[in-house]
């Protein structure tokens, strides 16, 4: 059973790790969950001490053993930011494990973070059979049960199979590879989560349809008002540009009317 372990200095009373355990975990997992779990503690620390990235992770390497450590340095003089932040993920995850009532200092964005991290483990997941965060001892598993506690506090009430049309927006690549259409209906944004097997396809896709209307196929994620908010891609479809699509006229000349 391979594990990797990131943590702040365990010598130290303020730790936070995070650990994956499985067997051959892919390398893209590796990066997403790495890029996606400094995303979340960022976030909430930003939140806690109201400026951005005011902690600093100094990362080392310990001999013999895939463990990473990171030791904190505070930006400001506020020499509490550490603590409060460590304490704010600790009672916020542990909150998450049981109930729907949104952790102090976790934002959207943060939820959004965890649950993307949470999400990493599933069966397509490569090798990857656990995911924990550790603070100061105690472990907190990200498992289904705290995504889904993340759907109900942003929102998010039912699942179901389907389809999502819109204009392709936004893309990016921290925490895995998303995209944002606005939904042709409402115009509203539609988070689209990319799974690694479609990660060529979907940056092909990107390259030609950037500003066009696209059709996403998966697993949605409606809220109260049964509106798509998140959808977990399988398949993509890119409509034709305008000019691409033949005229009546031309229709007849290929039919030989």
């Amino acid at each position: 059973m391979a594990s990797l372990s990131m943590a702040i200095d365990s010598t130290k009373k303020n730790t936070i790790a995070l650990t994956l355990k499985g067997e051959n975990i892919a390398s893209e997992l590796l990066r997403d969950s790495i890029c996606t779990f400094y995303d979340f503690v960022d976030e909430v620390s930003a939140q806690v001490s109201g400026t951005r990235k005011p902690v600093k992770w100094i990362v080392t390497v310990e001999h013999g053993s895939i463990i990473l450590l990171n030791n904190p340095v505070v930006r400001e003089i506020n020499n509490d930011i550490i603590e409060k932040t460590v304490n704010a993920i600790h009672y916020g995850i542990g909150k998450l494990e049981t109930n729907t009532d949104r952790p102090e200092y976790f934002s959207d964005k943060a939820l959004e973070y965890l649950q993307n991290l949470a999400l990493l483990l599933s069966a397509e997941s490569n090798g990857l059979t656990g995911i924990y965060i550790v603070i100061n001892e105690d472990s907190h598993a990200l498992t289904r049960r705290v995504a889904a506690n993340i759907d109900t506090i942003t929102g998010n009430r039912y699942k179901s199979l389907g389809s999502v049309e819109g204009k392709l927006q936004v893309i990016s690549e921290r925490g895995g590879l998303k995209f944002t259409i606005y939904d042709t209906l409402n115009d509203k944004p539609v988070r689209c989560s990319i799974p690694e097997e479609l990660r060529s396809e979907a940056l092909e896709a990107a390259a030609k349809a950037f500003g066009q209307r696209i059709s996403i196929f998966g697993m949605i994620s409606y809220d109260q008002y049964g509106t798509p908010k998140i959808i977990q891609v399988r398949k993509l479809r890119l409509f034709r540009n305008k000019e691409d699509i033949p005229t009546a006229e031309q229709i007849c000349g290929i039919l030989g009317e």
